[in-house]
């Protein structure tokens, strides 16, 4: 657990977690929502002190990036790398462009919840990802040009549910998998509901097989 400033200057052991909301449904009630909840919950009671940000990506209006906006990325990037703790109250903290970058590279555990589409995810993630992968902010470079994550969080969760079965063609989760490697983050651990949608299939059974398998990961980490 990393100790944090509060804002009244004290010292806190409070974790930090951040849960990025991508459940789209066209159910009455999401189940793959249901499956992150089932895992926060579970963890929140093995982790009373830990504070959850919700991040619905539904609500937050995120656009593809342009190369206007990648132009003042670049622009703001700069000045991350040339940050000392001299200069850091000058910085301009909450930049538009970074404001989603930032939070994730606070947070000390990152909990993504999505469906599986397409053997994906919806493009919706995608697009947050290009906000989150900022140069100087959640990854850069070293003096040997080497890349190195910038991420506080050592773990990151991946919950998703199929209609159909996945049966290793979860590109989705490899993609964030990989994507753990750039930002730092040296865990990555995957939950996944399937056959869902399946005729006959049993969905009470098979969303609480994975609503258990969900409540045993958040009890090991």
């Amino acid at each position: 657990m990393t100790e944090q400033q509060d804002t009244d200057g004290v010292r806190s052991d409070r974790q930090k977690i951040l849960f990025v909301n991508c459940c789209i449904t066209v159910h009455e009630e999401s189940r793959t929502e249901k499956l992150a909840r089932a895992f926060l919950d579970a963890y929140l009671k093995k982790h009373p002190q830990a504070e959850t940000e919700e991040r619905d990506l539904t609500r937050l209006g995120l656009r593809p990036l342009d190369p206007d906006t990648v132009r003042r990325r670049n622009a703001l990037s700069d000045m991350y790398a040339g940050r000392s703790a001299e200069t850091e109250a000058d910085f301009p903290q909450g930049a538009e462009e970074f404001l989603e970058a930032e939070k994730f590279a606070q947070a000390d555990l990152i909990v993504i919840a999505a469906p599986y589409w397409e053997m994906s995810f919806p493009a919706l993630l995608r697009i947050y990802i290009e906000h989150v992968s900022a140069l100087n902010v959640t990854f850069g470079y070293g003096e040997d040009g080497q890349q190195r994550g910038l991420c506080r969080a050592d773990h990151l969760v991946y919950l998703t549910t199929a209609g159909g079965p996945v049966a290793g063609n979860d590109y989705g989760g490899d993609y964030l998998r990989g994507m753990c490697g750039v930002w730092g983050i040296g865990e990555f651990s995957a939950v996944a509901a399937e056959c869902l949608d399946i005729g006959g299939a049993d969905v009470q059974a098979r969303l609480s097989e994975a609503v258990r398998r969900a409540q045993e990961l958040a009890e090991r980490i």
